[in-house]
């Protein structure tokens, strides 16, 4: 019999805190500014579901604010750096990758920017992967033709014809 275990990670950005992760988790790398790992990529196990099943039951989700905070000014390319690292730190291999993007900000670098370019460049770093990139919008107005299209374009290496968010 053949199990297929799979891994879970969560990292939030756009907090406005950075704390260091729990004592627990033996990640050997530095959180960037606004950014919270929550989980490392880890195999998923009763108290990672009961956390998540927690706070999400909490009226203020477990103090979120004060222990995170919101920001709006993350840089891309350092929550893919830290979803690079992470990777590269799992203990085991990981044979499909998935990323799940959860946002409700659809232009959070305006084209032609500093950021904007090196977002599309740190999409390199995680390419050889070939990860399954998913948006997932939170808000119902919101415009993946402002980043994302041509962000998950240039990452997958496909027309924008292609690309569905």
């Amino acid at each position: 019999m053949k199990f297929n275990f799979q891994q879970v990670g969560v990292i939030f950005y756009n907090t406005e805190k950075s704390p260091d992760p729990q004592d627990d988790m033996d990640i050997p790398i530095v959180t960037p500014d606004k950014c919270a790992v929550w989980f490392p990529l880890q195999l998923i196990e009763p108290d990672m579901i009961r956390i998540v099943k927690n706070t999400r039951a909490s009226d203020d989700f477990n103090d979120f604010d004060n222990k995170y905070g919101h920001s709006t000014d993350v840089k891309i390319a350092d929550v893919l750096w830290l979803c690079s690292s992470l990777i590269s730190f799992s203990r085991k291999q990981v044979r499909f990758l998935s990323i799940n993007w959860f946002t409700n900000k659809d232009l959070p670098h305006t084209s032609g920017s500093p950021q904007y370019k090196e977002a599309l460049e740190k999409t390199k770093d995680l390419q050889y992967m070939q990860p399954d990139v998913q948006i997932v919008p939170l808000k119902m107005d919101f415009n993946g033709d402002l980043f994302y299209n041509e962000f998950l374009s240039h990452w997958m290496e496909r027309d924008l014809e292609e690309i569905e968010i």
